[in-house]
């Protein structure tokens, strides 16, 4: 990686995007392994289709989630998903049916009371002293892609001329 070169990130929609050299430290070409176009048009993501998660949770290997994994809501920024991943795993890719990366795995989400409020499997609030694994998770969360396309289209005109062709050359690969 190499942030000198190329470095943006956004809090809100909890991505980075950082500039890769194009050979690994053992000198082995980066194109050899191939990569996953992102996509900028919506609709990839649809309630009830299958997803499958590509990760490395808790930093181990490659670990892939695959089917009986289905997309449960979408919203204007966000998918929610019920798959199995861990601590560990945000940011991974995750794919529709037709391997389309629909979106960056962000975080689980909980069951909450109509206040907000974390729930534990027995329905009771929780607490931070409980710990997590006591809350009632009712899927993961995603962050589509066709957002943070859409988020970087806009940010392009603020970019620096260093970085103004390298995140315009990205972002011809989405269309």
């Amino acid at each position: 990686l190499d942030p000198d070169k190329f470095f943006y990130t956004n809090k809100e929609l909890d991505f980075a995007l950082v500039w890769v050299h194009p050979t690994s430290s053992d000198n082995k070409p980066l194109s050899d392994f191939g990569f996953l176009r992102l996509i900028k048009e919506t609709g990839k993501a649809v309630i009830g289709e299958y997803v499958s998660i590509i990760q490395h949770p808790r930093g181990n290997q490659k670990q892939v989630a695959i089917r009986e994994n289905r997309v449960i809501d979408v919203f204007d920024d966000f998918v929610h998903y019920v798959t199995d991943t861990e601590p560990g795993s945000s940011g991974s890719a995750v794919l529709n049916d037709q391997w389309e990366v629909i979106s960056l795995h962000h975080s689980g989400v909980p069951k909450k009371d109509a206040n907000g409020n974390y729930l534990t499997k027995d329905n009771q609030i929780w607490n931070s002293g409980m710990g997590e694994d006591k809350i009632a998770w009712i899927g993961n969360e995603g962050i589509r892609i066709s957002s943070i396309v859409k988020h970087l289209e806009k940010a392009l005109p603020n970019m620096t001329t260093k970085e103004k062709p390298i995140l315009d050359e990205f972002l011809k690969l989405t269309g």
